[in-house]
This record gives C-alpha cells, sequence and structure tokens, in this order.
C-alpha cells in the first residue's frame, strides 16, 4: 500500500504492476478538474471516495493535474486465492 499526492500540473505515468494480480485505488481527495484515471487507453471518471479494483496487469496512468489543489490516492496491490 502506498499514498499517490498529485500536485496541480502533474500525474502519474504509464505502468503496471506486473507480477502482482490485482490492483486498488482509493480517492481520498480529488479536487474538479483534477484527472482522472486511463486504464488500458480508457478515461474512468472517478470523484472523491471512489475504490476502483482492476487487474494488476493492465497498463494505467493519471490524466493532468488541472486544478490548483492536490488530488490524494491511496493504491495497493492485492492477491485473491
Amino acid at each position: 500500500m502506498w499514498g499517490n499526492i498529485n500536485y496541480p500540473g502533474s500525474c502519474t505515468s504509464l505502468h503496471n504492476h506486473g507480477n502482482k494480480t490485482h490492483t486498488g485505488v482509493i480517492y481520498i481527495k480529488k479536487p474538479r478538474n483534477s484527472g482522472n484515471i486511463i486504464i488500458d487507453g480508457k478515461v474512468i471518471k472517478v470523484k472523491e471516495n471512489d475504490l476502483l479494483l482492476f487487474n494488476a496487469s493492465k497498463m494505467h496512468q493519471t490524466e493532468i493535474n488541472q486544478s490548483n489543489k492536490t488530488r490524494v490516492v491511496i493504491s495497493f496491490n492485492y492477491q485473491v486465492t
């Protein structure tokens, strides 16, 4: 588990979590115009308190934070047995 803080003008680059099975993200602070997540090329519109779970091998990134406030996300990997 880790936190991502995207200040105005920043984003998270395209990546995946390779050998993990699943990834989750929780949007703790999601100001208006602070950007959404893109998973396998598809923009997923998210709002504050949203939880997304997806296959960790999918390529994902975030849009640029175009607000004047910070976007805060908690991310984690997990395995279903």
